[in-house]
């Protein structure tokens, strides 16, 4: 079997695929056989775009010419029962300041 070059964009929308067929009902395994991936892809590929966070995926929308702003991706995260990335607070602003 020949070797498929997948760029990011078709990689993005075979993950989405196999999330949509996961919430209806298929497992893991049956949605990637579905799709025309093997399991292995897709779990090193969520795993390798997990990071995406909210102005990467606007970013993305952005250029396929959506209308949208930050509010607007998390709200729709949180409607399609999406995992929002977690916030993460500056380390240098967790340090306490000793006088010396």
């Amino acid at each position: 079997m020949a070797r498929k070059n997948y760029g990011e964009d078709d990689i993005l929308r075979l993950i989405r695929e196999v999330e949509v067929h996961c919430n209806s009902g298929l497992d893991v395994m049956n949605a990637c056989n579905t799709t025309g991936i093997s399991d292995k892809n897709y779990y090193g590929w969520r795993k390798q775009y997990e990071r995406f966070g909210n102005r990467m995926i606007g970013e993305f929308l952005r250029a396929e010419g959506w209308h949208i702003n930050r509010k607007n991706v998390e709200r729709s995260w949180r409607e399609k029962g999406l995992a929002l990335p977690a916030h993460h607070k500056n380390a240098s602003n967790d340090t306490p300041k000793t006088d010396q």
